[in-house]
């Protein structure tokens, strides 16, 4: 259904998640060229980067490439980043610690450098998954560093060979990480609550301007856009019409039928006329049976087509079961003097006209002059 004017939570979901595709195909193209980088600059001797980032290097641009089309899952393309992320930035912490020699000449690397990688992997944690999961994964990541970090250390530490300096680098670097993720988390909780703050507005939003029986435009948001394609209409000198009908005797159909039958049938209409109209056209329920059809740059013959076709689309076939047929009334925008009031009333007129002379029919202000001057000679 066109709903102009409306936005749903649902389409706001997935514009959100389209964007993330969008930021996570490039920070892992990014990411893989980083590596590849580090990998042709990579110091002599350096065993880690010389084998460890080329295959790195493949993965992220092949996840990069996934995330970027809708063949893979977004959730799975976000836990196997992190899982390849995480596992590289611990492997290279361990390096340093077990593998790369003393560690007197591996802490400033390490402070300057890698743990860097490891603060930006704890904020991801908070980034990729919601708070509760956000949070587990960093306290993991956390934990393991710590446990590398002492594990690297412990031997010496008993020994009495760490240096006072080494063990104040790292000591500052440990307690920044815990400083780091409980912000993080903070961060995350003031987010989460203004994200459920915008949904709970954008859902209220709808239900305010959304007709809850047939799913259309109310008259609240026909009028609001109404109004918007009156001002376009009249700055740009371009065609406006509007269509007012009513369904025929609906009250019979109530009477006769029952109202849950009824409601059906109003359901089925906006349904069925929805088919008919443009992406730029409106349609809403007006009150009651009455329903209201916006057409920017439409003229009066044009729009006296469209409500035509509504007109038979009506009659030509039973709507939940029953017969029914709608009057139609056709007024353009006609001068700059005109406003939303003035157009209403004039597609008013013509509706009560086609009421007047029969019902199931299309009357256009044009139409009806002719037949004034007719009926005046």
């Amino acid at each position: 259904m066109k709903r102009e004017g409306i936005s749903s939570v649902e389409q706001e979901e997935r514009r959100f998640r389209a964007v993330k595709r969008r930021v996570y195909r490039v920070a892992l193209i990014v990411g893989a060229l980083i590596l590849l980088l580090s990998w042709f600059l990579r110091a002599p001797g350096d065993m880690f980067i010389a084998y460890a980032y080329p295959p790195l290097a493949m993965v992220l641009a092949g996840l990069g490439v996934l995330s970027g089309t809708r063949a893979g899952p977004l959730e799975k393309v976000e836990s196997a980043m992190f899982v390849i992320i995480a596992a590289l930035v611990l492997a290279r912490l361990f390096w340093h610690f077990h593998l790369a020699g003393p560690l007197a000449d591996q802490i400033m690397p390490l402070a300057a450098g890698h743990y860097w990688a490891v603060a930006a992997l704890l904020v991801g944690c908070f980034v990729l998954f919601d708070r509760f999961r956000g949070l587990a994964w960093a306290l993991v990541v956390l934990a393991v560093a710590v446990l590398i970090a002492f594990s690297g250390i412990a031997r010496d530490l008993v020994d009495g060979r760490v240096p006072a300096e080494v063990l104040g680098y790292l000591l500052r670097v440990h307690l920044f990480l815990v400083v780091l993720v409980a912000l993080a988390s903070a961060a995350t909780v003031m987010r989460d609550r203004h994200r459920r703050i915008l949904i709970r507005a954008e859902v209220l939003d709808q239900w305010a301007n959304t007709d809850a029986l047939t799913g259309l435009p109310n008259r609240r948001a026909a009028e609001r856009v109404l109004h918007r394609r009156l001002l376009e209409a009249q700055r740009h000198g371009r065609p406006l019409s509007l269509i007012l009908f009513d369904l025929d005797r609906f009250k019979s159909v109530n009477d006769t039928h029952g109202h849950a039958t009824g409601d059906h049938v109003l359901e089925g209409l906006g349904r069925r006329l929805n088919g008919l109209l443009r992406e730029s056209d409106l349609l809403a329920r007006w009150g009651g049976e009455e329903f209201l059809i916006v057409a920017p740059e439409t003229g009066a013959r044009e729009a006296a087509m469209l409500a035509e076709r509504c007109r038979i689309a009506i009659a030509d076939e039973p709507i939940a079961g029953v017969g029914i047929t709608g009057t139609f009334g056709v007024a353009e925008l006609v001068s700059d003097d005109d406003v939303v009031d003035t157009l209403l009333a004039r597609a008013d007129a013509m509706l009560y006209e086609g009421k007047e002379g029969g019902r199931n029919r299309v009357v256009t202000a044009a139409e009806w002059s002719r037949r004034g001057s007719r009926d005046g000679g």
